[in-house]
């Protein structure tokens, strides 16, 4: 039997989802409410569940998961064609599945057949990855004006007394949308993430009172010139427990601005209680992946994306 979802079906699927996979709590909780969802249930429990999301104008993304006991009986096939009935006209539709050798029963080669057979193909993979150490750099240098709950971090070698990082500014809205969008074209045009550029999205009123509303959570790094001058060459943010958006301008990149601002993420975190920071990265995104692990992050797990046009079969 297919249903919606009832408030008391929440921890369930919490528990559900955390039994294979390791993020954290309240991530799961929060990607459960932004999900449309369907329960399925045999013998009167919660065995699956498919979700759907608008995630832009005609794109969806697909959320799929069966207890690992109840998987190859049908209830996945049948959960798949309620979610996709769900979804309107043409649309680009994702989804995504852990990808791992520590994936549950099955493992990635069978969620990968599953939706191959609908149509879908492999997008790209994506590394969680969490820190366990702790702080990095030296408090006190480059960090005046550091928010308050964070520490600041000494810039990689080379860099030493040139950079500093304070919280986000209202002042520096334009800026900082353009870095966040310029720092990720190139990766999101290479797998076709749209918008290419995110400054197009970014910049509205609503997104600027949203950004001035959640400035405790960013920060910005300056260059310092020889006089007064200084220069916005990189950003950072941290939601909850992880390390978000992580850029740097690309006419500035290859300076060591990416790991101090990664050093000051994780020592934020660490003093605001945060014992595991993470991130994320895609997976063959080597220059970024490799700074993470220098950093001392390791490998939690490896989801895939695949998708499909909706007008497919």
């Amino acid at each position: 039997m297919l249903r919606d979802l009832r408030p008391d079906d929440i921890e369930t699927l919490v528990r559900m989802l955390r039994a294979g996979d390791h993020t954290p709590e309240e991530a799961v909780r929060r990607a459960i409410g932004a999900y449309h969802v369907l329960v399925g249930e045999e013998d009167g429990r919660t065995r699956g569940f498919v979700g759907t999301r608008e995630e832009a104008p005609r794109e969806f993304d697909l959320r799929i998961y069966v207890d690992p006991g109840f998987r190859r009986q049908g209830l996945g096939r049948r959960l798949y064609e309620a979610g996709m009935a769900r979804l309107q006209g043409p649309a680009r539709v994702t989804a995504r599945y852990r990808a791992d050798g520590l994936a549950p029963t099955g493992g990635p080669n069978v969620a990968r057949a599953f939706y191959a057979r609908r149509g879908f193909e492999v997008w790209y993979s994506m590394d969680e990855l969490v820190y366990h150490g702790g702080r990095r750099g030296r408090r006190g240098d480059g960090d005046r004006g550091r928010p308050p709950a964070g520490a600041g971090t000494r810039p990689a070698a080379g860099a030493e007394n040139r950079l500093e990082i304070r919280p986000y500014d209202d002042r520096y809205f334009e800026r900082y949308i353009r870095i966040v969008g310029d720092a990720f074209e190139p990766m999101r045009r290479g797998k076709d993430f749209r918008p290419h550029n995110v400054f197009e999205m970014n910049d509205n009123p609503e997104r600027r009172a949203y950004f001035l509303s959640v400035g405790h959570d960013i920060f910005l790094a300056f260059a310092m010139g020889s006089g007064a001058e200084e220069t916005l060459v990189g950003v950072g943010g941290v939601q909850g427990n992880f390390i978000d958006e992580v850029g740097v301008d690309p006419a500035h990149q290859g300076q060591g601005y990416g790991k101090a601002l990664t050093e000051f993420g994780l020592n934020l975190l660490l003093e605001r209680g945060y014992p595991s920071p993470r991130t994320s990265v895609v997976s063959d995104n080597e220059p970024a992946r490799g700074m993470y692990y220098r950093l001392g992050f390791e490998l939690a797990q490896t989801d895939e994306w695949t998708r499909r046009d909706r007008s497919g079969k």
